[in-house]
């Protein structure tokens, strides 16, 4: 989906809106909606550490969707665990105001492979239609 920078939907500072325009075209269809590639140098980040993930997020005014069961799903990817889903946020959960979503992992194999973690997704899953955009910012890692 279209995705920019915005300077406009969070005060004073960037933030990245997804214009969804009716997404997913197919039932069943799953989409990545941000992907973060490149964590901080391991110098820099001990990532036996990193345990979930959080972000903000908020939706236009005209953000929608007729599946109540539709939801981002936060995945998170190590050499030593291709696909480590850490949770999901139902997009019922999103409103119109800023709010804070964090998810942590539970799973002892994923605690183990985060040693080796390289990346983020949080992909759209939703079996009907979502409308309007959706806004985010602050995405980073929960550390212990």
């Amino acid at each position: 989906w279209p995705a920019a920078t915005d300077l406009t939907i969070h005060a004073n500072q960037y933030a990245l809106r997804v214009d969804l325009k009716g997404a997913p075209a197919r039932k069943g269809t799953r989409g990545r909606l941000l992907f973060i590639d490149g964590l901080p140098p391991r110098d820099q980040l001990d990532r036996s550490n990193v345990r979930g993930v959080t972000f903000m997020a908020a939706g236009s005014p005209d953000f929608a969707c007729d599946d109540p069961a539709a939801s981002i799903e936060i995945v998170m990817q190590s050499s030593d665990d291709w696909w480590m889903p850490i949770g999901r946020v139902p997009l019922s959960d999103i409103g119109r105001e800023w709010k804070t979503f964090s998810r942590v992992t539970t799973e002892p194999k994923h605690a183990a492979a985060m040693v080796n973690a390289l990346n983020v997704w949080l992909i759209l899953n939703a079996a009907k239609p979502v409308r309007g955009s959706l806004y985010l910012d602050a995405v980073g890692l929960m550390v212990r």
